[in-house]
């Protein structure tokens, strides 16, 4: 099973996908999570990436393009997996579909979410993400334990 996770920031793809891939026993491919591990590893499309990261704009679509599918290439995914926060746009999507062809890869479903502008700015504004493992929270919904403390990794 290949499930994709689409909507705007904040909508809770990625709770939903550890929620999903959890129950579903798929493996949960965030992009947030894959960029993180080639920023570590310091490869070549990590650093490429940094340039725009650093100007604040978006990495262009080549470059996530080959980050994503070099992590799907190398990664046992005979289960199935979930994924989650990729593609963006329709060429990420265009992309995708190409690689599933060429991959022998039968997407099952794309689940979208959404909701007013208003709920969204909410949910953002309590959002907290902890710089080194990238674990989400938010203030009021789903707070750590210890304030300021990451549950995962015990890092402020």
């Amino acid at each position: 099973m290949i499930l994709i996770l689409l909507g705007p920031p904040g909508i809770g793809k990625g709770t939903q996908a550890g929620v999903l891939s959890d129950v579903l026993k798929l493996h949960h491919v965030a992009t947030g999570d894959i960029f993180r591990k080639n920023f570590k590893e310091n490869t070549k499309l990590s650093k490429e990436s940094k340039k725009f990261i650093a100007k604040g704009i978006l990495v262009p679509d080549k470059i996530t393009n080959q980050i994503i599918a070099d992590y799907l290439s190398q990664t046992n995914l005979n289960s199935g997996f979930l994924l989650d926060g990729f593609p963006r746009n329709v060429l990420q999507a265009q992309f995708l579909e190409n690689f599933f062809a060429k991959s022998n890869l039968i997407l099952t479903k794309v689940i979208y979410f959404n909701a007013g502008a208003h709920d969204l700015m909410k949910r953002i504004i309590g959002r907290r993400i902890c710089t080194q493992c990238g674990k989400v929270y938010h203030l009021n919904n789903i707070p750590p334990r210890v304030q300021g403390i990451c549950d995962k990794d015990q890092k402020e």
